[in-house]
């Protein structure tokens, strides 16, 4: 549709307006007679082959263009295929698709760069599918829309936008739509959302906005309230291709393979740089917050004035969404900030530089008071690790994440977050706490994916959280200070055991344990 005539040093031809650049000289008809017919055309092809009943304005075109889709006869060939739904999501409905290749752009290097979704077969069996024919839920897709909000036919769609459709109460006319920032991950990105019946049916990025190029993560889950986004494209992602060598049994191949982000953000209290850690993208307010809990200088959200990304983090003036600045509210109190204070944090162990132990020894905001003291079954522990991994779906696509997850003393999941560093996946839990005035976490079980090393344990204590499992090796100094201050330790819990270093009066244990 987007053809047209185009006369160069007299010559005239006919070309898409998206595949010819324009040159001095050149003249540019949009409304000849040569161009009207091969849209015309184009039509006929398109409505005789694939169903363009949700492409926007192609039954006012049929009519203004006077195409006659039918004149190809009841046997002009069409795709009859059923459409794929194998997720809660996204629909593929090949019957509308018209191999425009947008939605792989949008998926690939223009966009996101998963590239979840690729041109499968040649010719008339071409298709858009995932990766080995793969449900999108095995794939690398991160759920970021972007296919959908370029698809011009409604080839791709929201299943709660295919359901309705199907139903026949899809009706757009009754919509309203609100523009509102994401507050999943504190980046800011812009959401559309559609609305009918009083609920939300469908959730957009607005791909005009540069903040939302390459979201991460915008879904609307079963047309319900429930939406979140990502980190933009420029400011990094939960996770990036890379192109591998693969060698299994002596064969070798090249495909592209889904890691874990990792980038540095430096953590400013008022202005002045106080830490730097490596992290993965997303929930960066919620892992500042957090971070300052365990450095006793956040307790509630009251404390709280405001994070903002700083601008000019680069010699351009550009915001590299890396720098982040906490705003306290006025009256809280705001620990001298000294080079021998200032902390740099890595994705591996945590804080370090400390100027002695006893810098990190932090006054408790919320001592651990558990009142009565939970009460927990070895059983409900060993069953926790199981109920953390099922809800790791970064890992599943990386293997190369960390996970924490808090859960209440009835061992339901409250919250879990994932990052290269274990630490920054507890700052994340504890943030988001804080911003939900959720604290202190007085009857909850925190559970690491590795080792419990005394930053952790500390954390853990400055939330008032009274349980920390791991399902590695704890520290020395993990073990003083749980001992120190009620907390109770767990270590290599595995299966159906555990090593209980600290605070075993919680546990509902057999009399008959080992003596001494």
């Amino acid at each position: 549709m987007c053809v047209v005539e185009v006369e160069v040093e007299g010559s005239r031809t006919l070309v898409p307006t998206c595949s010819r650049r324009a040159e001095p000289g050149m003249e540019v008809r949009t409304d000849t007679e040569r161009a009207r017919h091969s849209r015309k055309i184009v039509l006929e092809l398109l409505a005789s082959s694939v169903d363009l009943s949700t492409t926007p304005r192609a039954a006012e075109w049929i009519k203004e263009y006077e195409a006659k889709p039918d004149r190809f006869g009841p046997d002009a060939a069409r795709l009859n295929e059923e459409p794929r739904v194998d997720n809660d999501l996204y629909v593929r409905d090949y019957g509308k698709c018209i191999l425009c290749y947008k939605c792989v752009d949008a998926c690939g290097e223009q966009w996101q760069n998963s590239s979840a979704i690729s041109v499968s077969g040649r010719g008339v069996d071409a298709r858009i599918a995932v990766e080995h024919d793969a449900p999108l839920t095995d794939s690398a897709c991160v759920y970021c829309g972007n296919c959908i909000e370029v698809c011009p036919t409604g080839a791709l769609s929201f299943k709660s936008e295919f359901d309705m459709r199907a139903a026949g109460t899809w009706d757009e006319s009754a919509q309203t739509t609100t523009t509102t920032v994401c507050a999943y991950c504190g980046v800011g990105c812009n959401l559309t959302l559609h609305v009918q019946d009083n609920e939300i049916v469908k959730v957009t990025s607005p791909h005009d906005n540069p903040v939302t190029h390459g979201t991460s993560a915008s879904r609307a889950d079963s047309a319900t309230s429930t939406y979140r986004t990502g980190a933009d494209q420029d400011m990094g992602r939960v996770t990036e291709r890379r192109k591998v060598i693969r060698i299994r049994d002596g064969a070798v191949s090249s495909r592209p393979d889904t890691l874990v982000a990792e980038e540095p953000m430096e953590i400013r209290l008022n202005g002045k740089p106080l830490a730097v850690t490596m992290r993965t993208p997303g929930d960066d307010f919620a892992l500042a917050a957090g971070f300052l809990v365990s450095e006793g200088v956040l307790a509630t959200a009251y404390d709280l004035q405001n994070i903002v990304y700083c601008a000019g983090a680069t010699v351009d003036g550009s915001n590299t969404y890396n720098v982040v600045d906490v705003k306290t509210a006025p009256g809280v109190t705001v620990p001298d900030i000294t080079l021998e204070r200032n902390v740099y944090t890595t994705s591996s162990c945590g804080l370090c530089g400390k100027a002695s132990l006893d810098a990190v020894r932090t006054t408790a905001r919320w001592p651990i008071a558990d009142t009565p003291p939970l009460r927990i079954t070895p059983e409900l522990l060993a069953s926790l690790p199981d109920r953390l991994r099922a809800a790791q779906r970064v890992f599943d696509r990386t293997g190369g994440l960390h996970a924490a997850a808090l859960f209440d003393e009835h061992g339901e999941l409250l919250d879990i977050r994932e990052d290269v560093g274990r630490h920054n996946a507890v700052d994340k839990l504890v943030g988001r706490a804080l911003q939900n005035g959720d604290l202190p976490l007085s009857r909850t079980i925190l559970l690491v994916s590795g080792r419990a090393s005394f930053e952790l344990a500390q954390k853990a204590v400055m939330a008032g959280i009274p349980v920390l499992a791991a399902v590695s090796a704890p520290s020395s100094l993990a073990v003083d200070l749980a001992a120190e201050t009620g907390l109770t330790l767990v270590g290599f819990l595995r299966g159906g055991s555990m090593n209980v270093y600290a605070g075993e009066h919680r546990l509902a244990l057999r009399t008959a344990a080992a003596q001494g």
